[in-house]
């Protein structure tokens, strides 16, 4: 199709530029045949009167007839102002209404159709005015047919008018002042859709916009929506198709103005239209335009060519724009035209514009092997070839984009490649570039289309080729890593590498793709050349591990990070255990690039770890391929894992930098905790395998960890949570297995109480400490303590000082932990008794802050300073730095009942005791925990057997030594329920331990909260948190058959919400033969009955009653006041609780006075104790009975008396409770 419908350019280019801008000076020097298309537009411009009256105006006015002047067609161009425009629109709306009509009562426009034409003969013999009506009548008819979107019957419209050359600026002159005059009746986008369908019709298009410069776009996007509007979608209209008239229309605007190619084009894409017309301007306006500007002179380049051009060809930048594009619709429609273009072959333009600057690229890099380039590869890799491809850094990025969009071509049209642009394109994909950051990304898309496109490789000449190109990458593939470039393509190639060495064709499709940014589908059956190169010719195994540990770490390595870095190759090698069968180690490499990470935690370091500690634990076996007898990597020493946290002792470590602890980055110390709980956890669980090897890896001492600050790590890391993502979780799970005494659920709600509680009063307080502390400087740790030593008297310093310290948002967690010992060193001072309660309150907060930081060092101080031996409770001053302490943490682990041996009057202080029930617990996991590693450490084998007799009787010995590890884990529950027994036991001592009386009775007279009570309440609860905290309740049934202080089973039934769980056990202590057992479980049993009115309980108290029923007659004589006395008081709360036992209960009585009565009358026989019913009120006191009882001088006939007296004062306490008054 020709770019326009005659040989020689209508409107020019250059005249279009000139009005546009209207630069009237430049077009008086324009020739005067390119004036002719824009007469009407000058014309008008200066005989017309404007509402511009300026004088500025008036100097164009003159320039534009000075152009009229010059010109000998403007008299004619004149007469067609002549004429009355108004009568003509009246002519013009009657007779589109007329055609409307006569169309909807004919039902078609075939009406319209056969209308006459008129003829040149006829136009040539009419006046002016006569003139206008002709071209009004053919107008409004082809406007009509044109609303119907029917390009099929527009084109049967017949035109004599605009089919003649000699007339056709007469008539377009005419059109121009229509639209001009009769904006409303011929609007210019409807008279250019109405051109479409005329002979010469794109020049009258093109003449009308110059007259209308300013409607330029809006007549192409009208174009645009005409062609989308068309109803017909097929071949069968007269003449060329509605597309192929709209684009020789579009090329003919571009002819006419150049520069608006590109918006065009745009439109194409954006209405995913016409593509053949997209690639004609890529290929004759676009990219045709950037060859011309290559010649211009520099001069002129700073002004026009500096804008357009680019380092990759345009045509290759739209062709690849397009087919990545997101939009589907877009890249379908051009898919579906290459698709269509490559079937044809070599006849396509676009196809051959692309291999042709396939072929310039590559032969701009051709040279002979005997010259010297920059570029030359090494003699070691020398390519024997006598031609070899070089690029420049300016060609990198040209030769890259031509990678990249025959890659697409590949992915989404499924392009088949010729002959020639196979040979082409592996010259293209081996030439070597200069090493730098171009060459660097041109050698990744390089090696990614060579993974995608192995049929490349089609005979030994190219297989060769590409042999030696990958032995060349592999030796600069290190020396492009010193360089400053951001490419990964030295990982790159390891990672392919090791993909192919473990035969995972797909991961290295998937990786290869993954540089190319697309999804290319390739057939596996095609990578035996390939893989044989990587893997037999270049990349053995052991060379690929050599090569891996030499690539540099990456420096402050974090998630930011894209592409494809050293670590990936790493953990690749570490996944198929490449270091051990090489015999590499690879500890150093993995150790500094630990220490060497930055923010936010880069996610492949955690996998990294977790690959490195099972090569460490787990020997490669048969499923690696290989298998070898002893682990050859190390893990890191204690010195090197100290030196992360700034607890390094002294010894030398060698390595390439040296850091102090601050310098270590949140990231690096959290991943080398991960690594040491990680390594732990793997020991432990497969100690059992490893007890077989002579050289297992050994555990860490269990000092390392008390060295590690890990709850403030975990504090740190949930205020920065880019420095752990993904390794939190991970920390947590490890933590809760190996130091469950740090993930305490109490201390957790602490600390979100912590973070939750800046309320109104709190931000109050934050403000004056906040005013206090700009008047002051912050206090020091000596300071704290002299304060905290003089409270008693003067305690206004130590509670804002207190105060500060303990508000997270006024002092940070690196500076509070620094008053660790002031605090403990003073917690004895605090015991005065003249010391302020808000005092021991702000000190407990404080405590409780540093609980949340550093638990252990804490605790290890508090217990030191609180034992009565401790030299805390007399110093004046701080200890000195270094000094021994009476216990440290191990003793707290093996002994945790060490922490309630503190002086008797920190249990007396409720602020006390709440530090210490929170240790308490906490020490108590440990040792659990501790015991179990200490069971895992040392794995039980058969008796008799060495290592390697067991191993060769392994499923003989497998019942034997399953039935020693139950005995063993039979054994540590056992100690585990024991100690907490045990503790409850001295909780339960606690809350009957005697307080001074002084105090207390003056609290009680004031009916305020006592210290005893707080004391018991605080005691209560930690029973009962050790209560429920056991499934089995074996804590609960050990205290239980121990048994306790009978003064106590009151306070505790009331205190323990979980004490109803003893109920269980009143049945299995009611079956000892210890009276004294029987005795505790019918006073717990009433206590219980009491406050749980149930069922089950009432069958317990049932149970008491019979089994009192049973030994009345049962228990010896000397014993029987001794077990009645005290389980005579329990009736009275069995009947209260539940009243149908009175009946047993009066029975029981009754039984038991009778046996009184008879052993009385047996050792007295004139002697009867029952004499009449009015002696039933005796009244004896209590304390009276229980002296007589314990007093062994006493006479026996007097304890019987006293106890039937009991037994009387009982019977009518009940009675009076169960019976109503009305009844007595």
């Amino acid at each position: 199709m020709n770019k326009g419908d005659g040989d020689k350019e209508f409107v020019n280019s250059k005249l279009l530029k000139l009005i546009s801008h209207l630069d009237l000076n430049g077009l008086l020097t324009i020739p005067l045949e390119h004036i002719r298309p824009i007469l009407p537009f000058v014309v008008r411009g200066a005989l017309c009167e404007g509402l511009d009256t300026s004088n500025e105006w008036e100097g164009q006015k003159l320039k534009l007839l000075q152009l009229c002047n010059r010109s000998t067609y403007s008299n004619d161009v004149l007469q067609n102002l002549t004429v009355d425009f108004g009568v003509l629109q009246e002519d013009a709306l009657k007779l589109r209404d007329e055609q409307k009509k006569e169309m909807v009562a004919s039902g078609s426009a075939d009406s319209l159709l056969k209308m006459a034409a008129y003829t040149i003969a006829v136009y040539e013999q009419s006046n002016v005015e006569d003139r206008y009506r002709m071209l009004i009548r053919e107008m409004v008819t082809l406007i009509n047919l044109c609303e119907l979107h029917d390009s099929r019957i527009a084109s049967r419209f017949n035109s004599q008018l605009f089919s003649s050359v000699v007339y056709l600026h007469t008539v377009t002159d005419m059109l121009c002042y229509l639209c001009a005059e009769l904006p409303t009746g011929f609007h210019l986008l409807d008279i250019c859709h109405a051109m479409l369908y005329v002979p010469n019709g794109n020049k009258t298009i093109c003449k009308l916009v110059a007259n209308n410069f300013e409607a330029f776009h809006s007549v192409c996007i009208h174009l645009f929506h005409i062609l989308e509007s068309d109803k017909c979608r097929d071949d069968t209209c007269k003449g060329p198709s509605l597309e192929v008239r709209v684009e020789s229309a579009l090329l003919a605007l571009c002819d006419m103005n150049r520069d608006e190619a590109a918006t065009i084009r745009a439109l194409c894409v954006q209405h995913c239209q016409m593509a053949t017309l997209a690639v004609t301007l890529s290929l004759d306006y676009i990219h045709g335009s950037q060859q011309q500007q290559d010649g211009i002179d520099d001069d002129r380049k700073s002004t026009t060519a500096v804008a357009i051009r680019l380092p990759v060809n345009s045509l290759v930048l739209f062709v690849t724009g397009l087919l990545m594009s997101n939009d589907d619709k877009t890249k379908t429609w051009f898919s579906t035209y290459l698709k269509r273009e490559s079937s044809t072959g070599s006849e396509s333009r676009l196809f051959k514009h692309l291999s042709e600057e396939l072929r310039t690229v590559v032969k701009s890099g051709e040279f002979h092997a005997d010259l010297q380039s920059p570029t030359k590869p090494s003699q070691q890799h020398h390519v024997h070839e006598t031609k070899m491809h070089c690029l420049l850094d300016s060609q990198c990025v040209r030769a890259a984009g031509l990678i990249r969009m025959y890659c697409a071509l590949k992915a989404k049209v499924g392009v088949t490649f010729t002959q020639e642009d196979s040979n082409y394109l592996l010259l293209l994909i081996t030439c070597f570039p200069p090493r730098s950051i171009a060459g660097a990304r041109f050698l990744s898309l390089a090696l990614g289309m060579l993974l995608v496109c192995p049929g490349l490789l089609t005979g030994p000449v190219e297989e060769k080729r590409v042999r030696d190109w990958i032995a060349w990458l592999a030796g600069v593939s290190l020396e492009m890593e010193h360089t400053e470039t951001s490419s990964s393509f030295a990982e790159q190639l390891l990672l392919t590498a090791i993909h192919l060495l473990e035969d995972r064709k797909q991961d290295a499709v998937r990786l290869a793709c993954s540089t190319l940014g697309m999804k290319i589908n390739v057939d596996p059956n095609q990578f035996a050349r390939i893989k044989n190169i990587f893997t037999k010719d270049v990349f053995p195994p052991q060379k690929v591990a050599e090569h891996a540990i030499k690539v540099p770490i990456t420096k402050e390595i974090n998630a930011n990070m894209e592409g494809y870095l050293p670590v990936h190759c790493v953990y690749q090698l570490l996944k198929t255990r490449a270091f051990s069968q090489g015999k590499i180690h690879v500890k150093t490499w993995i150790y500094e690039q630990i220490c060497s990470t930055k923010v936010p935690l880069h996610p492949h370091l955690q996998p990294l770890i977790q690959e490195y500690v099972g090569t460490l634990v787990n020997p490669p076996t048969t499923r690696h391929g290989f298998r070898v007898d002893h682990v050859l990597n190390t893990p890191f020493t204690e010195d090197e894992i100290l030196r992360v946290f700034g607890k390094r002792k002294d010894a030398k470590i060698s390595y390439d930098f040296h850091k102090t602890a601050d310098e270590f980055s949140l990231p690096t110390k959290l991943l080398m905790l991960y690594y040491t709980l990680l390594y732990e956890e793997n020991v432990l669980n497969n100690m059992k395998d490893l007890a077989l090897q002579p050289n297992r890896p050994r555990r860490y001492s269990s000092s390392l960890m008390n060295k590690i600050p890990v709850k403030l790590l975990l504090h740190k890391a949930q205020r920065e949570p880019r420095a752990s993502q993904g390794l939190y979780p991970a920390l947590i799970g490890l933590l809760i297995n190996h130091l469950p005494h740090l993930c305490m659920a109490s201390d957790w709600l602490e600390e979100l109480d912590d973070d939750t509680s800046m309320t109104s009063s709190t931000t109050t307080i934050v403000a004056t400490i906040s005013r206090n502390k700009q008047a002051s400087s912050s206090p020091t740790p000596e300071q704290l303590y002299t304060d905290l030593r003089c409270s008693a008297l003067i305690p206004a310093p130590a509670i804002i000082h207190l105060r500060e310290l303990s508000t997270p948002h006024m002092t940070s967690a690196d500076d509070v932990i620094k008053f660790v010992k002031a605090l403990t060193w003073s917690l004895p001072h605090l015991l005065d008794h003249k010391v302020a309660r808000r005092v021991r309150k702000e000190a407990l907060k404080l405590w409780f802050r540093l609980n949340s930081l550093v638990p252990r060092k804490l605790w290890v101080l508090t217990v030191s300073s609180l034992l009565p031996s401790s030299e805390a409770w007399a110093a004046n001053s701080l200890p000195p730095r270094g000094q021994q302490l009476a216990i440290d943490f191990e003793m707290l682990v093996t002994d945790p009942l060490i922490v309630l041996s503190v002086h008797r009057r920190a249990l007396q202080c409720p602020e006390f005791l709440e530090m210490i029930l929170r240790m308490l617990p906490a020490c108590i996991s440990a040792n659990k925990s501790h015991t179990i590693s200490m069971l895992k450490a040392n794995p039980t084998l058969a008796k008799g057997q060495n290592p390697l007799q067991w191993f060769k009787n392994r499923q003989g010995a497998a019942a034997e030594q399953q039935n020693l590890e139950k005995e063993k884990e039979k054994l540590r529950l056992a100690y585990t329920a024991t100690l907490k027994s045990a503790a409850v036991q001295m909780l339960i001592e606690i809350c009957g331990m005697e307080f001074d009386g002084q105090h207390e009775q003056t609290s009680s007279k004031l009916f305020l909260l006592t210290s005893r009570r707080e004391v018991q309440c605080l005691a209560c609860s930690a029973i009962h948190q050790f209560f429920i905290n056991d499934s089995n309740n074996e804590t609960a049934k050990l205290v239980s058959i121990q048994g306790y202080a009978p003064e106590l089973i009151e306070i505790l039934v009331a205190g323990v919400p979980s004490a109803h769980i003893c109920t269980d056990f009143v049945a299995e202590l009611l079956q000892e033969a210890n009276y004294k057992k029987h005795i505790f479980a019918i006073e717990l049993a009433s206590q219980l009955c009491l406050h749980y009115r149930l069922a089950p309980q009432m069958a317990v108290a049932k149970l008491c009653i019979n089994t009192m029923s049973a030994l009345v007659t049962v228990v010896p004589k000397t014993e029987f006041c001794q077990f009645f006395n005290p389980t005579l008081g329990s009736l009275p709360n069995f009947t209260s609780a539940f009243p149908p036992l009175l009946r047993d209960v009066i029975s029981l009585l009754s039984h038991i006075s009778r046996v009184i009565n008879s052993f009385v009358t047996s050792q007295h026989e004139h002697t009867t104790v029952v004499m009449d019913e009015r002696e039933w009120n005796v009244d004896i006191d209590d304390d009276v009975m229980i002296a007589m009882q314990s007093n062994d001088d006493a006479i026996s006939s007097d304890k019987f008396v006293c106890l039937y007296a009991k037994v009387r004062r009982i019977y009518n306490k009940i009675v009076h409770q169960n019976v109503p008054e009305t009844s007595l």
